[in-house]
């Protein structure tokens, strides 16, 4: 550009004939590096021509300027050009972006961080960085869970003040540490990831899963590697936030072998360095354990007492069936107005010990039915959403319940949800033997709690030791 604005043209000739004898076949080792492998692809190769043509025409037009404002019609022609470059060059710069990357520039805007952990070679144990988890409390439905919320509120609150905490404390020992027992799909999860999207904390999760081996010893070394890279992520934050450590399937620390075993033996090892965690012994200052498990008889009582609040979680009465029900259906999706309120309790009596994910279930069934059907009756307008949605993801990093709302509405110009269709779906998801046995697993679940419960409450000797207002339980 500068040279067509301040030299002859022979100089832009010469340019321009350079282009058109490039012999691009010679410089592709791999005649298949022609063809996009995929969308990212195909869209840079559209991209980067773009970028190619514009210039190349812009040169072709700059050699065709004569007369006594040709100076100012080429500076002119020229603006142009290296505003489109520029926009053509974001625009590349964003297609070859990875969605969680530009998720992870915006939490980096809003001070969020979110952490998740990862097992490398043996004796090594880290922690990645991933986008923020996309969850609201408000979303997490239900009286137990809201008792639970009150509980995580409280550590969150008065962990922002980890040193105040510490320096007043007997002893100079903080326990900040939950346990959740709920069965699978009943929520525990989704709870933990709405506390990790709150801006006060480091959301930091692992799965205890992934930290058993079969390498001598290295399960009971992974524990101590765990919160000693937690505190890492505490150190690394200028200790202005607590970290909110989950711990995920936290049972699995306490299987049992034969006796005498080494897996025994290094259960009873980690028994011994939880307590001391869990105590508040050692610098971990700043840690807020919240362990989740749907098998809370094989967690001893030791560790049990260890924990400032233990919550049994996610048992839902009708009403908040019924609720839950509504706003997966409501929040998403075009329902008909002809849906009453009494709909709704009957369909939540008929889900009676349903856990959470159960309910979301029956919206996955008339989700699965619906939008294939728009997608084939309305393939252009689908198409033109999607466009929609994929500048806006890339534009803002990562899409937001407006978003949610703009597809409803289009949604809703094709049909709504009826009545039948939602009791058919409660209907056929209710005879699948998977959910059958998904609902009585959560009895056995919730049973085994109760029984925790009536064990810690009786009179006389208590094994566990914990006080009958720090467990609760919810009975339909």
């Amino acid at each position: 550009m500068e040279e067509a604005l301040t030299h002859d043209n022979k100089i832009v000739f010469r340019n321009l004939k350079r282009i058109e004898d490039t012999d691009f076949d010679s410089i592709i080792q791999n005649p298949d590096d022609i063809f996009p492998e995929n969308r990212r692809e195909r869209e840079f190769f559209e991209l980067r021509s773009e970028l190619l043509r514009t210039l190349y025409e812009t040169l072709n037009r700059l050699t065709k300027i004569e007369g006594d404002n040709a100076i100012e019609e080429k500076e002119r022609i020229a603006k142009e050009t290296v505003l489109r470059g520029v926009e053509l060059r974001a625009d590349i710069h964003e297609v070859l972006t990875p969605s969680a990357t530009r998720k992870l520039r915006q939490d980096r805007r809003d001070e969020n961080e979110y952490y998740e952990g990862v097992q490398g070679a043996i004796g090594m144990f880290g922690f990645e960085r991933k986008p923020t988890p996309h969850v609201k409390l408000e979303e997490v439905i239900g009286s137990s869970f809201d008792r639970a919320k009150n509980h995580l509120m409280e550590i969150v609150e008065t962990g922002v003040y980890s040193r105040i905490m510490t320096l007043s404390a007997p002893g100079r020992k903080v326990r900040s540490n939950i346990l959740l027992i709920g069965p699978y799909g009943c929520g525990k999860t989704e709870l933990a990831r709405a506390i990790c999207a709150d801006k006060r904390v480091i959301g930091a999760s692992v799965s205890v899963a992934s930290t058993l081996t079969a390498y001598l010893h290295e399960s009971v070394n992974n524990v101590k590697r765990i919160y000693d890279a937690a505190k890492k992520l505490y150190v690394e934050g200028r200790e202005d936030k607590p970290v909110v450590l989950v711990l995920d399937e936290f049972d699995g620390w306490f299987a049992r072998g034969e006796s005498g075993s080494l897996v025994t033996t290094d259960m009873h090892q980690i028994e011994n360095i939880l307590l001391e965690v869990l105590d508040g012994m050692g610098d971990y200052n700043g840690i807020i354990t919240m362990a989740m498990t749907n098998k809370p008889t094989l967690i001893t009582g030791g560790i049990l007492r260890r924990f400032r609040y233990v919550d049994v979680v996610g048992q839902l009465i009708t009403q908040e069936r019924a609720d839950l029900l509504r706003m997966y259906l409501e929040k998403s999706l075009p329902v008909d107005s002809e849906v009453k309120e009494s709909d709704y309790k009957i369909w939540a009596e008929k889900l009676e010990y349903a856990p959470g994910d159960v309910v979301r279930k029956v919206v996955d069934e008339i989700h699965f039915k619906l939008l294939p059907e728009y997608l084939k009756t309305m393939p252009r307008e689908a198409k033109l959403v999607e466009r929609v949605l994929d500048k806006r993801e890339k534009r803002a990093g990562v899409l937001s319940d407006k978003d949610i709302a703009y597809v409803k509405n289009k949604l809703a110009d094709y049909r709504s949800i009826s009545a039948l269709e939602i009791s058919r779906a409660v209907d056929d998801l209710l005879l699948q033997p998977p959910i059958r046995k998904q609902i009585e697993t959560a009895k056995v679940v919730y049973r085994e709690a109760g029984e925790i419960l009536e064990e810690i409450s009786g009179a006389g000797t208590n094994p566990l030791g914990i006080k009958r207002e720090k467990i609760f339980l919810i009975l339909d």
